[in-house]
């Protein structure tokens, strides 16, 4: 399911705030604020490459029972390239998940600065 950007582009900087671990979408979905969406909540939605710009999220199913749809959100650009995090100093090299070791990268740059040292 797709949904408006800024609705719940929103709502998951509120939840952030409140330092909540879920939020609710429109149509009842609980969504898990995951470290990406948290990541993506406190930088923005914009390639820091090539600028490309998440403008809508879709929404996949993982779990439903009788009262709850549990769904994880990511967030694409109008192209269909997904909005990704990324560790300036990869984990494997000793790179944290600080804020201060982290960006936003559209997936195609992503793919192509590979598990290499960037400094962006």
């Amino acid at each position: 399911m797709i949904h408006s950007f800024f609705e719940i582009y929103n709502l998951l900087c509120e939840a952030i705030d409140k330092n909540e671990k879920h939020f609710t979408l429109p149509n009842g979905s609980r969504i898990k604020i995951s470290f990406n969406l948290k990541t993506i909540g406190k930088l923005g939605v914009s390639c820091i490459k090539c600028k490309t710009t998440g403008n809508k999220w879709i929404e996949t199913v993982v779990k439903q029972t009788e009262k709850t749809t549990f769904s994880t959100l990511n967030l694409y650009d109008s192209d269909g390239v997904m909005i990704t995090v990324d560790h300036i100093t990869p984990k494997h090299h000793g790179g944290t998940d600080s804020l201060n070791n982290l960006v936003i990268m559209c997936s195609k740059c992503n793919n192509k600065k590979g598990s290499n040292f960037d400094r962006h």
